[in-house]
């Protein structure tokens, strides 16, 4: 649905970097700028750029 941005596992957005004026255009991914902020910008899902990845931190045990 238009303006309701969630992850790519459906969850929905708790936080944005959206760069100033953004999101605009109706386009429906985002990309982070090569910007000082890494700001956010919405372009069209048929754009073909680098994924972000998402890891599980590891644990570690401090005694």
């Amino acid at each position: 649905m238009e303006g309701q941005w969630k992850w790519v596992d459906g969850t929905p957005l708790t936080l944005a970097n959206w760069a100033t004026n953004e999101p605009n255009n109706g386009e429906d991914c985002v990309h982070v700028r090569n910007d000082k902020k890494k700001s956010w910008n919405d372009l069209s899902c048929a754009a073909s750029l680098k994924w972000i990845c998402e890891k599980t931190p590891n644990h570690c045990t401090v005694s």
